[in-house]
Formats: C-alpha cells, structure tokens, sequence
C-alpha cells in the first residue's frame, strides 16, 4: 500500500506498507520490479479536502496501468474526465532521493488563455504541448540545478509561458499528543489495559515513524454506561 498526502501549505507526508517475504521474493527474480508488479490488483482513490464548509471529493477506481504515470492517468480519463499527461522519475543521487513530476491538464476552452480558440485550434495546442513535454528527460526533472520555472521556459517558450509563484514543499506531519490523547479516551477501559505494555500505551505514527507513550494510569477512557433496566 502507498499513500501520500498533501497539505495546501506544501506539506508533505507519506507511508508505504510492504509484505516483507513477497518483496524480497519479487526483488530476487527481478531487483527493478514496475509499480504493476509491486501494486498487484487493488485501487487508486484520490481524495480532496478543501476544509470549512466545502465537501470532501473522493474518485476510486482500480489499478490500471505499469507504472504510477499511467494509474494516475486512467483515474484522470475514468473519474474526472480529464485529459492529462503525467510524467514522473525518481532516483537515487549522490546527494540523495530525488523525485520530480510535470502534469500538463487540458483546459476547456472557456477557462482557458485564449478562450477565442476554436475547437481545431485547442487541439492542434494540445497536440504542441504534449509533443514538447515528451522531449523532457528524467536528467532534467531530477536536476537541483534546473529551476521548475527555468525548465517550463526550456520545454513551452515558443508556446508562452506565464509561471506563478513557487510553493515550497517539505515534510510536514499532523500528528499530535493531544489528538492521541483524545483517540485514546474514546477506548473502554478493559480495551486500554489490552493495549497498555508495561504500563504504558504506545501510539506509533506510521508516517513520521514517532512513539507517543501514554501511562496507562493518566488515560482513563470512556466510562461504560449501565445497561438497559439496571437501576
């Protein structure tokens, strides 16, 4: 299983659960496995919470495609309906894990730049726009030394490119001891005392990896109440 997650301040934080035996088995016939193989039969789910009053959107659909590119993209053309290019590559350099990614999503032509375009011309714009990005090569998208902004320029100059402001990206984790806390209060308390080890309650995040400990005699649970008929 893989997740990621992401936050509107940049936020970053992810997980992944392996079955230990398998992958070793798979990594022994083949030591450079596709997300096909790793993945198996299953489902891509995407979820969307904007916070407040707006509603949480969630597509799901099932695992289609060899690589995460092309899951992704059959979600795009099955869910949303959107017609997209996804390029993605990752690799591990001298100074580290390296990932980068270019999407390039179609706009209908009332919300695009030039909304005049009739239907042939938005095609042909598309047909150009696809065809540059696939001169992109995974040395320039993991490059640090190549800005997004600069590498935008490089691939669609001739197209016009007009780049917003950069948003940081960087590890962010939203656990916290009191929301812990909280979970834990809503156990009966015989749940608590299967749970306590030692006499403590151990709360591991699987995504930062952090052990929270709660002795078990600060925790106190949720009362049960008397059943039905018992005065």
């Amino acid at each position: 299983m893989l997740l990621a997650d992401c936050t509107d301040a940049g936020e970053l934080r992810g997980h992944a659960i392996t079955n230990p035996a398998k992958l070793e088995a798979l990594l022994a016939t083949d030591p450079s496995p596709s997300a096909e193989m790793l993945l198996g039969t299953g489902f891509l789910a995407f979820t969307v919470d904007q916070g407040g009053e707006e509603n949480r959107h969630q597509g799901i659909v099932a695992i289609q495609g060899g690589s995460l590119a092309e899951m992704a993209l059959h979600y795009f053309d099955t869910s949303d309906q959107l017609v997209c290019q996804v390029r993605l590559a990752c690799e591990q350099t001298a100074s580290g894990w390296r990932a980068g990614a270019l999407i390039l999503e179609k706009v209908a032509g009332a919300g695009g730049v030039d909304p005049a375009l009739d239907a042939a011309a938005q095609e042909e714009s598309w047909r150009t726009a696809t065809a540059l990005a696939a001169t992109l090569t995974d040395r320039e998208l993991l490059d640090d030394d190549l800005p997004a902004d600069r590498l935008l320029f490089r691939l669609f100059h001739t197209e016009g490119v007009a780049v917003d402001l950069a948003r940081a990206l960087s590890f962010g984790c939203r656990c916290s001891r009191a929301r812990l806390a909280s979970i834990l209060e809503g156990f009966p308390s015989v749940d608590l005392d299967h749970m306590a080890v030692d006499d403590d309650i151990v709360m591991t995040c699987e995504f930062c990896n952090y052990d929270f400990r709660f002795p078990r005699q600060d925790v106190h649970g949720e009362v049960p109440s008397d059943p039905p008929g018992k005065p």
